[in-house]
């Protein structure tokens, strides 16, 4: 989230044109980085039934070479798949462990609205959360001994 804010307060104070031509400019780049990744998949491939024709004819080179490229899509599907798994359990991890504190559940965004509309509730109200709160550490009068 700190990252998202420092983003946001960079393009408010320089404007949006800086961003957008750094977004245009790295989109570009991805866009021929791509192009000539797949011109090399592809003259791989066809390398790699020139180097096999001559050992198992042509049928079976092609056959070798389209066993290999769905091998390693299963395997880029099966890496994908697993990275996604992680990402929703920490997604989930993260979810749960902000609707566990109060503060963050609501209160927080809250206490600017009831500021303005009611400030005696709101005091009363915060003054009442930090005394649940002192007293869930352990802070006040010790339990009576008897």
């Amino acid at each position: 989230m700190g990252k998202l804010a420092e983003q946001l307060a960079l393009m408010a104070m320089r404007g949006l044109s800086p961003r957008v031509a750094e977004i245009r400019r790295n989109t570009l780049g991805h866009i021929v980085a791509g192009v000539l990744f797949a011109t090399a998949y592809v003259a791989v491939i066809v390398a790699s039934w020139f180097f096999l024709t001559p050992e198992v004819g042509p049928a079976w080179a092609a056959l070798i070479v389209a066993g290999v490229a769905i091998l390693v899509g299963l395997l880029v599907l099966a890496w994908v798949a697993i990275a996604n798994r992680r990402a929703e359990r920490l997604a989930l991890i993260r979810r749960a462990s902000l609707t566990a504190d109060p503060l963050s559940s609501g209160l927080a965004a809250e206490l600017p609205g009831m500021l303005r509309d009611n400030p005696i509730t709101t005091v009363a109200l915060v003054s009442g959360f930090a005394y649940l709160l002192a007293r869930n550490h352990g802070f006040g009068r010790p339990p009576k001994q008897d």
